[in-house]
């Protein structure tokens, strides 16, 4: 039997976890105004994430493929939900957020000898 690498093992956890998160969705708070489709793709891709796991666990070369799949569905499932949650913060591009120095204003001192 081969040994199972450090980096599956950790994959394997994390993908239950993330897995095991989505499952419980028609019966979390605020489901009864997500679309049909929003909540019930959550627990296909937590199932599928579980068939995932096992796989991984038992390093099974199919396992990777589908939790790549798994894991790219996952973030283009919650993609939306970032800038349009309630209690989003609007993100200032950094440009704008400086001020340029008025003219009357210098950053150097004269007095003290500067250039």
């Amino acid at each position: 039997m081969k040994a199972r690498p450090l980096p599956v093992t950790a994959a394997a956890v994390l993908m239950a976890l993330i897995s095991l998160a989505f499952l419980p969705g028609p019966l979390l708070p605020g489901s009864e105004t997500a679309p049909a489709l929003v909540v019930y793709s959550g627990i296909v891709l937590g199932v599928a994430g579980l068939i995932a796991v096992v796989g991984l666990w038992m390093l099974k070369r199919w396992s990777f493929r589908l939790t790549v799949v798994v894991s790219v569905l996952n973030l283009v499932s919650a993609a939306p939900g970032i800038p349009f949650a309630p209690g989003a913060v609007k993100i200032v591009p950094w440009y704008r957020s400086w001020s340029l120095p008025s003219s009357s204003s210098s950053s150097c001192d004269r007095s003290r000898g500067g250039l």
